[in-house]
């Protein structure tokens, strides 16, 4: 159960091997096949953000990308997928635009990218065909779980989307007006993260969480985009999901460095710089083998933590908080399916 300090200040998830939880994140690759008669489509799926474009296909594990920037047309765009694209296999495209998109034609030109987008015939450049959404519409599928859903992308800029039991509707939250006659991109975008510093900026996204959240009636609310990671807990006041409905679920994918995941679960009273303070309540650790050969193991307390030689394995980690207050942790390695779902409590309950 969830103890007031954690009702009141927030639940600090911290993780030794460089990981540190919370904020809901998102592969924004996530995609799903869909099949037309027998054979399944190969999709090229293509996320363009104003930072960079990433791109995974069917059938593929491991995510490409590429610069981006305020120059990039969509020529460029283009030519830098096919080139990134080369060895996979597709035969349609799937584009997430970071702009409103209806029934795939471009209203606008992109905030922080180059011109020529809108009018741009994208079937004709890749040579097959293709949709265009909104790219954080494409993002809040791979994360809806049911419910009222609303999605909040943290990265160049601010994207949003809304789903409604099953139904998506692109918003355009970021250029609204917010303080001092900025807006919130402003505050919470990649320039917000810049002008006010990490700890100011995790403090003006709760800000917006909320208020978003409020005035949508929204269940739960998902971050994604490149900059969700640096959300280390959850805001003040965060709600306990209502009886019956979907639980707070907070998700993040990242490379797993090291051969053991040794995760440390704390109550706090408080989070001052990072560190969790006052009033702090032990919960269970968990330790998750990243490296195969350790999963026959019995006892992982026993394994030393070092780093892995090269690349380490793509891991999803879930946090679930269901109406009782009671969580969940799951950890599956994205590469094999291997995983592991354990049920954590404070040190010495039951």
């Amino acid at each position: 159960m969830l103890g007031k300090a954690a009702r009141e200040s927030g639940l600090f998830l911290g993780a030794r091997s460089r990981f540190r939880i919370h904020s809901v994140l998102e592969n924004p690759m996530a995609t799903k096949s869909k099949q037309s008669g027998s054979e399944a489509h190969k999709v090229l799926v293509v996320d363009v953000g104003g930072t960079h474009v990433k791109i995974l296909a069917t059938g593929q594990k491991e995510p490409r990308k590429v610069e981006s920037g305020s120059k990039m047309t969509p020529t460029m765009m283009v030519d830098a997928v096919k080139e990134l694209a080369q060895g996979w296999s597709y035969d349609a495209v799937a584009i997430g635009y970071p702009g409103p998109v209806v029934h795939g034609r471009l209203l606008h030109e992109p905030a922080n990218l180059g011109v020529g987008w809108v009018g741009f015939d994208f079937r004709r450049a890749f040579g097959c065909p293709v949709r265009v959404i909104n790219d954080a519409a494409m993002q809040a599928l791979g994360s809806y779980k049911g419910g009222r859903m609303l999605f909040l992308g943290l990265g160049t800029g601010l994207g949003s989307a809304l789903i409604v039991d099953d139904h998506l509707e692109p918003l355009e939250l970021a250029h609204l007006p917010y303080k001092k006659g900025k807006t919130y991109e402003d505050y919470v975008g990649l320039r917000g993260l810049e002008n006010f510093g990490k700890k100011k900026w995790r403090k003006n996204v709760a800000d917006v969480v909320e208020r978003f959240k409020a005035a949508l009636g929204a269940d739960y609310v998902v971050l994604g985009g490149g900059n969700a990671k640096l959300m280390d807990s959850l805001p003040k006041d965060t709600r306990l999901p209502a009886p019956g409905g979907p639980p707070l679920s907070v998700t993040r994918r990242y490379r797993a460095a090291h051969n053991l995941g040794h995760f440390r679960f704390v109550e706090c009273a408080r989070i001052e710089q990072g560190r969790p303070e006052g009033n702090l309540a032990m919960w269970d650790e968990v330790l998750f083998p990243f490296d195969p050969r350790l999963r026959a193991v019995r006892d992982l307390a026993t394994v030393p933590v070092r780093r892995l030689d090269g690349d380490g394995p793509q891991v999803e980690e879930t946090v679930r908080c269901d109406a009782a207050g009671e969580l969940e942790v799951q950890l599956r390695v994205l590469d094999d399916g291997f995983s592991n779902t354990v049920r954590i409590a404070r040190r010495g309950t039951a």
